[in-house]
């Protein structure tokens, strides 16, 4: 019903916005913004590959990816990308490799991607050749108590394991470990709300 501020139609239109009782916070996202925000830094291992799952409870394409490196490692590189995850929270196959990426220097590093996803439970993936020294700075994801927790009050919501560096696999690798941290590596730019 039109009031003196609003037409039927423009009340219409936004009928979804209107009702709060039954829209789901998860799914406002604004276009052009950063899923995740910075935390704490920690030192990466080569040849590991970390994975930490997202959820987006609607359809959503990323044009970019990111790392925030803290203290650089010359010489060295990574590469990020996203991952499917296989209906029992685990990552399966890769959707997305962003490509190799410096670690030579302490700022963000980008990949551009291009993706569109449907809602689902994901992964996204980072991998290097550091040698030690290579601190990242971790995101902390909306949706990081996909994993649960390895004890009451805990907080490993990440996973890591052995892979040579190079392209991401394929497929994901067999065995994983507990990262005992509580968030991953890396960023992504929401491009549309699908």
């Amino acid at each position: 019903m039109a009031d003196k501020y609003h037409s039927d139609n423009e009340l219409e239109n936004h009928k979804v916005i209107l009702d709060a009782h039954t829209r789901d916070a998860s799914q406002i996202r604004r276009v052009g913004r950063w899923l995740g925000s910075s935390s704490s830094s920690k030192v990466i291992a080569g040849n590991q590959i970390y994975v930490c799952p997202f959820v987006i409870t609607r359809p959503m394409s990323f044009d970019c990816l990111a790392l925030r490196v803290n203290v650089l490692e010359a010489g060295k590189h990574a590469r990020m990308g996203i991952y499917s995850d296989n209906g029992s929270v685990y990552p399966d196959t890769l959707l997305v490799d962003g490509g190799e990426v410096s670690l030579a220097t302490a700022s963000y590093v980008y990949a551009v991607i291009d993706i569109s996803l449907p809602k689902g439970v994901y992964w996204t993936a980072v991998l290097s050749d550091a040698t030690g020294t290579a601190q990242l700075i971790m995101i902390y994801q909306d949706f990081k108590e996909v994993l649960g927790n390895t004890y009451p009050g805990g907080s490993s919501l990440s996973w890591q394991a052995a892979q040579a560096y190079g392209a991401l696999p394929a497929t994901f690798p067999g065995s994983v470990a507990d990262t005992n941290y509580i968030i991953g590596f890396v960023g992504l730019r929401v491009k549309s709300m699908d």
